[in-house]
């Protein structure tokens, strides 16, 4: 009995130290994560005004505000700086559907604060009776963030997303987001495993991966925020192109975001300066929202309009223009056949010998007693030949003196 006992409570202590790990991960990502604010019970639920309930199709906002915290609370974001920006629109915007819509201003002006607050993310604040924010959702809403998001999977699973798999439509997606290249310089091409926040790919494949994610969907709306920012001229120049341009994009609604200022440097890392983004997709936009550094709408419309604005954007975007004309695109040509040879996996299983260890490897790894017995012959005893019968010889005569013992105290009781 006591030996069963001890067997469960060993055998359970495993699980009780994965269960307090588990509990401890839980633990720190909901009371240590990086949050907007606390929750309020108290809060309004703020809906969508009646005019826009008639025709739930429309994408923008109107007379409204966004913070990222709630003032009323006095909670702010855990950090050195407090997040109160403030986007306010004033007047009305609203983007034009099954078209490509530019979104476009200097860095840190409420760009990504836009999408934001169109996907539900920021506190909105509505300045009088017909203030309205409205993104509809019956479609499909496919979203590739600022900062590339990647599981610990491979590259196919990571665009596919859990979506079936049709393979012209995911070679078509392939070559249009510029990584059939990409996928030849891996053993296992898409196969490969990515890793953990996607250590085997680089930055501009990742935003890639993750453009290529949204484009393969079959959402109507596409949310870019700033997915060219991380990738050279020759690459946007060919996303812009064959993927923007492309019959996998037409006819969805797409809202793109492009900063207009450079780096400090003047020159990103890359060797691209944000400005050259613009200058490539202001020709395939529809619709233009040109935003201040204050967080204020300037201008929407055509490109003409925002570059009404900024006399230093214009003379800007005239002289990338002029550069672009020279970039050719060399990125890529037809789709490579993706080998199949190998698996692409991080991390394998462990290799396992199977077989039986011979004498020889037995005797040559393990010490020899040699004791000298009858003279000059030697008796050769290794661990494994005497250790074992021994201890169970052992066992066996304690337990006949245990049962003798308890035999002999039987028959001394009176009774």
């Amino acid at each position: 009995m006591l030996r069963d006992q001890m067997w469960m409570v060993f055998g359970g202590i495993p699980m009780m130290i994965q269960a307090k790990v588990s509990l401890d991960r839980l633990n720190d990502f909901l009371r240590q994560t990086e949050l907007l604010d606390e929750f309020d019970p108290n809060a309004k639920q703020t809906t969508i005004a009646d005019n826009v309930e008639a025709n739930t199709e429309l994408i923008g906002i109107r007379n409204a505000s966004f913070t990222w915290t709630s003032e009323s609370t006095g909670t702010v974001t855990p950090g050195s700086s407090r997040r109160n920006f403030t986007l306010r629109v004033n007047d009305e915007v609203v983007f034009r559907k099954g078209k490509i819509n530019l979104i476009i201003g200097p860095t840190g002006c409420g760009k990504s604060s836009l999408l934001m607050a169109l996907l539900g993310e920021l506190h909105y604040i509505p300045a009088g009776p017909d203030s309205w924010c409205n993104l509809p959702r019956a479609g499909g809403v496919a979203f590739a963030a600022q900062e590339s998001w990647v599981q610990n999977e491979t590259i196919r699973n990571n665009i596919l997303f859990g979506s079936p798999y049709d393979e012209k439509r995911y070679k078509k997606v392939i070559y249009q987001c510029g990584l059939s290249r990409d996928l030849t310089l891996f053993d296992a091409g898409d196969k490969t495993e990515v890793g953990e926040k996607g250590l085997t790919l680089s930055g501009g494949q990742k935003a890639r991966v993750t453009l290529a994610r949204a484009i393969y969907s079959q959402a109507q709306i596409l949310i870019l925020d700033d997915v060219l920012a991380a990738l050279d001229v020759h690459t946007a120049r060919w996303v812009v192109d064959k993927c923007l341009q492309g019959d996998l994009v037409l006819g969805r609604t797409v809202l793109l975001v492009v900063s207009t200022r450079a780096d400090r440097c003047g020159t990103r890392a890359n060797g691209s300066s944000q400005t050259h983004n613009v200058a490539m997709t202001s020709p395939i936009a529809d619709f233009v929202v040109a935003l201040g550094s204050d967080g204020h709408i300037i201008s929407q419309g055509t490109m003409s309009n925002a570059l009404a604005t900024s006399k230093t954007l214009t003379k800007k975007l005239k002289a990338k223009e002029a550069e672009l004309h020279k970039v050719e695109e060399t990125v890529d040509g037809e789709v490579p056949e993706v080998p199949e040879s190998k698996s692409g996996k991080l991390m394998v299983a462990e290799e396992i010998a199977e077989g039986h260890v011979s004498w020889l490897a037995r005797e040559s790894s393990h010490p020899r007693w040699e004791t000298s017995l009858m003279g000059d012959s030697k008796t050769v005893l290794h661990w494994n030949g005497w250790f074992l019968p021994v201890a169970l010889l052992v066992h066996i005569h304690l337990q006949l003196g245990t049962d003798r013992g308890l035999a002999c105290r039987s028959n001394l009781v009176p009774g």
